[in-house]
This record gives structure tokens, C-alpha cells and sequence, in this order.
């Protein structure tokens, strides 16, 4: 295994991490936004809706830095 081959294995394993914290972070938000009037009222729901955005996001941006990554790779 090459030095490259190395770096790109851990580049997955952070990208796919990255992408599971980003995932379970929407699913908080989205519990924080269905449930946040029954437990916290207006500023729950309102942390829920900035965890959403920000999930969303970070998913954007990881999918393009795996892009960049793949272009750069392939040059």
C-alpha cells in the first residue's frame, strides 16, 4: 500500500464520520423542531431549525470537498 493509498483511506474514513455526525445532527434538529413546542417552547424550535441548516451544510460541504478531493486525486 502506497503512501497515497493511505491518505485516501483515511480521507474516507474522516469524510464517512463526517457524514454519519451530520446525519445524526439532522435528526436531532428535526426531533428538537417536531417535539420543541411540547418541551421547550419557541427557542427549541428554533436550535432545531439552526441544527437542520447547519447539518445540511456541513453535508454540502463534505460532498464537495470528496469531489475536490477525487478531482485533485485524478489530475
Amino acid at each position: 500500500m502506497t503512501q497515497l493509498d493511505i491518505w485516501k483511506v483515511i480521507a474516507n474514513i474522516l469524510m464517512y464520520v463526517g457524514y454519519g455526525g451530520a446525519f445524526l445532527a439532522f435528526l436531532i434538529g428535526l426531533i428538537m423542531w417536531g417535539v420543541g413546542h411540547k418541551i421547550g417552547g419557541r427557542h427549541v424550535l428554533d436550535e432545531g431549525k439552526t441544527t437542520i441548516i447547519r447539518a445540511i451544510a456541513v453535508g454540502m460541504i463534505l460532498g464537495s470537498a470528496g469531489a475536490i478531493w477525487t478531482w485533485v486525486v485524478s489530475q
